[in-house]
């Protein structure tokens, strides 16, 4: 099977057949994680087995997919998916050889046939590991130890796993450790997967062991970009392996969903034109696709396509995170404040940031501009509660319609009005909608104090003061607030649906907050009128505070959100 054969070959195997082939090898990419199963793997997989053993009965492990990677006469394999459990199974084989070998001298044909698992002669009749991990981590040096019988000088999860299995081994009858070799050897069932190609290799890599630590996309789209390198001789391998993981680095902090998203992002808007997906086999579909097509043709390295993720991640890192970049300080904090508005409850934000920033940087006025306009979209879609999926599309149209138009201003205010409801219809939402402690609800607060009531010209930062709701949140929950209970009409199922509504919302100092306490509203009163916040005094201009002062000020204040964000 060539390297390039997308053909899949599939068969359910066991443990002996999977290992004690002869001259079988298997060989962990770099671009697989580190051996990383511990005590909870190690004791699942010991129950498991154990349970086997006594019951008589075979125990699924799940599949192995391999790509082939023949040497000189050695049938030799890279390990897509499965190389914790394989690990885990050498070494407990390693146990067990050991265990015979420590009993009378009329256990030689077991420690042989155990061997079998973990080593193999090659063509020159040397002896060979089976199993190898990544070249670049410890766990391998202590594999090799615990293959070689060196086992007091091994550490690590290697020698945690070595010391969990020979433990559990020492405290069982040789007769129960007899059946628990023979379930290892063909009681433990598998299905093996072999294909020549990396991406063949990802479509049947759907199944995923419940304990499992596997690879995902991003791990597979390392490995694209390390085989290229290894095709190219004029490639520097050592430079390819070090730009990857600093992209990866990088954009590993700007995005919870991990480095993948902003690649995508980053190739989408690039001359590559990657068309972006979220789903991780289209993901590397594509971004192999570019690898091993459009280099070509363009004629490219995979060394230039590194460079400029490489360039472009530091890009994307530095629109997203100013206040943390090595540059921060060429940034105003104008920039800071307006990204910071954009970020807020907007996991898609990063294709936003990025493409406004890299190509207006050297236009403050309309970068400023741009970004007051995606705040208005990020706030609008969040005052509408759309989910975090439904905030998507929104995002990477604004970015779209800005790139394909010649107004960008406009084509931003059209993305406004097209991908959030209309004015009248968000008033409505934001009346009646709940308002939690969090930055959304602070930054409403403090923009509607800053643009309506207290006329401020600098932004109000959020650490200078802290939520207050009028009628208090426990005012039937909690008895140090039962003076409020004859406000609402003694009705807690009422109460609930109006404690957390704009209209009861306000903001203090943190010292007034904690004075404000349980006290009856008249008595808040007193402590309003003082407050530094506007908004805050204006709530004295109530007689009373029950349902019908919140439903009033609910719909005020939702007038006035919209009016802080919306366009002409």
């Amino acid at each position: 099977m060539s390297d390039e054969s997308t053909e899949l070959t599939a068969e359910p195997v066991d443990a002996r057949k999977l290992l004690g082939m002869p001259r079988v090898q298997y060989i962990t990419p770099d671009f697989q994680r580190e051996f990383q199963w511990a005590e909870d793997q190690f004791d699942q997989l010991w129950s498991d087995i154990r349970s086997a053993a006594v019951r008589d009965e075979p125990h699924f492990l799940g599949q192995v997919i391999l790509v082939e990677n023949n040497s000189d006469g050695t049938d030799q394999y890279r390990i897509i998916d499965g190389q914790q459990r394989l690990t885990t199974i050498t070494v407990f084989a390693c146990v067990l050889r050991d265990y015979y070998s420590s009993l009378d001298g009329s256990q030689g044909n077991l420690v042989n046939q155990t061997n079998n698992l973990i080593k193999f002669k090659n063509s020159l009749g040397e002896e060979e590991r089976r199993l190898h991990l990544r070249s670049s981590e410890s766990n391998d040096e202590n594999l090799e130890k615990v293959v070689n019988e060196t086992i007091s000088s091994a550490d690590g999860n290697i020698g945690d796993c070595y010391a969990f299995f020979n433990n559990k081994i020492k405290s069982e009858e040789k007769e129960m450790v007899d059946k628990i070799r023979e379930t290892i050897f063909t009681g433990i069932k598998m299905i093996r997967t072999e294909t020549g190609n990396i991406n063949s290799a990802y479509q049947v890599f759907q199944t995923e062991n419940d304990r499992g630590l596997d690879l995902d996309a991003i791990d597979l789209a390392k490995s694209i970009v390390f085989e290229s390198a290894a095709r190219d001789p004029e490639v520097d391998a050592d430079r390819i392996k070090d730009l990857w993981l600093d992209i990866v680095s990088i954009l590993d902090e700007v995005s919870s969903a991990g480095a993948k998203r902003p690649i995508t992002q980053i190739l989408g808007f690039s001359e590559y034109n990657c068309p972006m997906s979220a789903y991780p086999s289209t993901f590397i579909r594509r971004f192999e696709s570019i690898v091993r097509n459009q280099l070509s043709k363009r004629e490219e390295s995979i060394s230039d396509l590194l460079e400029f993720l490489d360039e472009e991640a530091s890009i994307y890192y530095n629109a997203n995170y100013p206040v943390a970049h090595e540059d921060a300080g060429q940034l105003p904090d104008e920039y800071v404040q307006r990204s910071r508005r954009v970020r807020y409850k907007n996991p898609h934000s990063g294709i936003v940031l990025y493409y406004l920033y890299k190509n207006n940087k050297n236009d403050k006025q309309m970068l400023y501009k741009l970004l007051d306009l995606a705040s208005i979209l990020t706030v609008r879609l969040n005052l509408n509660d759309e989910s975090q999926s439904s905030k998507r599309d929104p995002n990477y149209v604004f970015v779209r319609k800005i790139r394909d138009r010649n107004d960008p201003i406009e084509a931003a205010k059209s993305v406004i009005r097209q991908q959030t409801p209309a004015d009248t219809a968000l008033v409505e939402h934001i009346s009646t909608r709940e308002f939690k402690s969090n930055d959304i609800t602070r930054l409403v607060i403090s923009e509607l104090e800053r643009n309506h009531f207290g006329k401020r010209s600098c932004v109000i930062p959020f650490s200078s003061f802290q939520i207050e709701h009028i009628a208090p949140r426990k005012s039937f929950s909690d008895n140090t607030y039962t003076t409020w209970r004859s406000n609402f009409n003694h009705n807690s199922d009422k109460f609930d649906q109006y404690k957390n509504r704009l209209g009861n919302i306000t903001m203090l100092s943190e010292k007034d907050n904690s004075e404000a306490g349980a006290d009856p509203f008249n008595e808040k009163k007193s402590l309003y009128s003082n407050s530094d916040f506007s908004i805050t005094k204006r709530v004295c201009k109530y007689n009373n505070w029950t349902y019908k002062e919140i439903n009033e000020r609910s719909k005020d204040l939702a007038e006035l959100v919209i009016d802080t964000w919306t366009v002409e």
